[in-house]
């Protein structure tokens, strides 16, 4: 009579490798949904950053006042935060700080996802303008200074 080796695992075994995996999986899920909650704040303030920066690069190239303002559809400056969106425009008469006839539409940046409030101080809240040597001006000349705060739930 032969005897066979037996060769596999019991039910209890694959019970007890899947308990610990579902342990495992549960103490790393919510540092994998941090770290991807992380990644998009990130990259939200970088997109963010580059608008500004480009902006203020189009003025000095331009000579001329190039401003950021929100906006939801790409074409107009909106009230309310900037998360909804925001368009780089060249700024010129007859209205300073909002998009009119004169004014050609460089950038559009859509809306935020995941929930994050982009949000300016009174200064900043409705546009931010450069003029051509790349200082910050409000529409009445004076210095325009101001915080943009990017929140998360």
């Amino acid at each position: 009579m032969r005897k066979y080796r037996q060769t596999g695992l019991t039910f209890i075994e694959l019970i007890m490798v899947l308990v610990i995996l579902a342990v495992l999986l549960g103490m790393a899920g919510p540092s994998f949904i941090n770290i991807t909650k992380n990644n998009r704040i990130r990259s939200q303030i970088n997109d963010f950053h580059l608008a500004l920066l480009t902006a203020r690069s189009e003025a000095i190239t331009r000579i001329s006042r190039v401003a950021i303002c929100p906006s939801s559809d790409g074409a107009n400056c909106a009230a309310g935060p900037w998360d909804k969106g925001w368009i780089i425009f060249t700024d010129g008469t007859p209205a300073l700080g909002t998009v009119d006839g004169s004014d050609e539409v460089l950038r559009y940046h859509e809306a935020l996802t995941g929930g994050t409030d982009l949000i300016g101080s009174p200064a900043v809240v409705s546009y931010i303008s450069f003029i051509g040597n790349g200082q910050t001006r409000k529409t009445d000349s004076t210095v325009q200074t101001g915080t943009v705060s990017l929140c998360d739930d």
